[in-house]
Order: C-alpha cells, then sequence, then structure tokens
C-alpha cells in the first residue's frame, strides 16, 4: 500500500498497524492517497466511530489516560461556577485507589467501516507532536518518516475490580467534595482502546544516511539513551525503530459513585 504525501511517494506499513503519517517538506498540511489506496482512514473517522461504540475521544493521545485511573472531568471557576475541562485532569493514580485490580485485555473491535483493522491512519503532524512532544527532524536529515501504531488491543478493568478503593482516596474525594467540588465531576476509566507500542519508519537523505551522531540522537529522543535505528532489507537509506510506548484513543468512564464506600 502506497500513500503520496505532497509530491512525495511513501510507502506505509499496512496490516494490523495503523500508520501515522507525515511528510518534512514545508507547506504539506494534508495526505492525498494514491489510487489504489482503498482503505485509508483518518484519525477523525476512527474517533467517531469509537464514539458510536460509547467512547470518549482521547484527543492528545496521552497514556495517562488507563484503567483505573480517576479524572476529573469539570472544576470551580473564579465564580464557584462549573467549568469545564478542555481534557481530563487525572486527579487519582489507579495504582492508588485499586492497587489489587487486575486488567482483561482483548482485540481492537472494529474503529472503521469495513470489519477490519487492517487500515492506514492519517495523522496530523501537530498530534504527531502529541505523542513525541519532542520529536523534531532536521529536514537535510531525514527525507520522509511514519509513526506506526502496532499491537491494538482493548484493556478493561472488570466492575468488581472496582469495588474496594482505598481508604487513602476515599478521604481525598471526600476533603474534595468538602471544599465544594461535586462528585459527578469525577470519573474511573475502566477501558481504553490503545496501542502497546509505536514504530518509527524513516528514509533517511543522503547527509542523514551517513550521520550516525543524528540518527542515535533521534533514537534517544523516541525510545531511550540504549535505543538504535534497525536498517531495512529494501535500502539503506530506510531505517526503523520500535518502543513499546503507550498511545490511547479512546476511552469509557464509570461515575465514581458507583463505587465510592
Amino acid at each position: 500500500m502506497t500513500v503520496h504525501m505532497c509530491g512525495v511517494l511513501h510507502r506505509v506499513i499496512a496490516g494490523a498497524a495503523f500508520a501515522l503519517s507525515t511528510t518534512l517538506l514545508s507547506g504539506c498540511g494534508t495526505v492525498q492517497p494514491s489510487s489504489d489506496v482503498t482503505q485509508d482512514v483518518r484519525l477523525e473517522e476512527v474517533w467517531k466511530s469509537l464514539e458510536k461504540k460509547g467512547y470518549t475521544r482521547n484527543a492528545d493521545l496521552s497514556s495517562k489516560i488507563r484503567p483505573a485511573v480517576i479524572i476529573q472531568t469539570t472544576s470551580r471557576g473564579a465564580d464557584n461556577r462549573p467549568v469545564p475541562e478542555t481534557t481530563p485532569i487525572v486527579f487519582l493514580g489507579g495504582a492508588d485507589c485499586f492497587p489489587d485490580a487486575k486488567t482483561d485485555e482483548s482485540a481492537v473491535p472494529d474503529i472503521a467501516a469495513g470489519g477490519t483493522n487492517s487500515k492506514v491512519l492519517v495523522l496530523e503532524a501537530q498530534l504527531i507532536k502529541n505523542v513525541l512532544p519532542s520529536l523534531k527532524v532536521d529536514a537535510s536529515m531525514v527525507d520522509t518518516f511514519s509513526l506506526v501504531l502496532t499491537d491494538m488491543k482493548t484493556v478493561l478493568i472488570p466492575r468488581a475490580e472496582l469495588m474496594n478503593m482505598a481508604d487513602t482516596c476515599n478521604k481525598i474525594l471526600d476533603q474534595t467534595l468538602k471544599r465544594g467540588d461535586q462528585l459527578a465531576w469525577f470519573k474511573i476509566v475502566n477501558e481504553v482502546v490503545a496501542a502497546e507500542g509505536i514504530t518509527l519508519d524513516v528514509t533517511w537523505t543522503a547527509k542523514g544516511g551517513a550521520n550516525i551522531a543524528y540518527q542515535k540522537k533521534l533514537a534517544e529522543i523516541v525510545a531511550g539513551p540504549t535505543a538504535t535505528f534497525a536498517p531495512s532489507l529494501i535500502s539503506e537509506r530506510r531505517a526503523s525503530l520500535k518502543t513499546d510506548k503507550r498511545i490511547v484513543l479512546g476511552y469509557k468512564t464509570r461515575t465514581v459513585e458507583e463505587i465510592k464506600n
């Protein structure tokens, strides 16, 4: 499967993974698929599909939203009136409130029309910055690159695992309610759709292919100080780097009222 990006031919990984693609050419804000691409799915379509299944979109793709975490969706403004949060605040950690809770994992649900998960997901450059905020590529070193989500799955925590909240968390919630917050402003994340890893594929320029120091610097940003790019068998200028960084696309919640002691 190929995707033409602003005049640059870019081959992305197909199959069970989702490819999040951008290009380094200035002014490129859209990705136009070639005529042979019939299953191109944009992130907005995926989010809408998840929302139809009861998920809330995780707009910044952060892994901070995870099962058993208690999030705050509304806060008190300066005049004590409720103000919805643009993105939820992690109020209490799952390991603190439900230290013994077990999660279940399963195959990711169909998240777009067609009944298959073998689709290419096109992500705008700004959202790639959300996934890897420190990623600042040098156009003189890198010709094109793609970020690929791997090992997509649903991770959930059964309701029974949430029935015994730690006393410490109960006390913190009680104190918050006494200050004027409302219990309905707090939710427990009980299910997420996530990718358990990412792969960064790059095509080096002639300069980048010879600059090992730059390659190591880029690898460290993505996956840590010991990470290295693996050369591709297709071309000496192509390479990939895999890491187990979690990305969360959407989540479901339960009310705190259901489980608070």
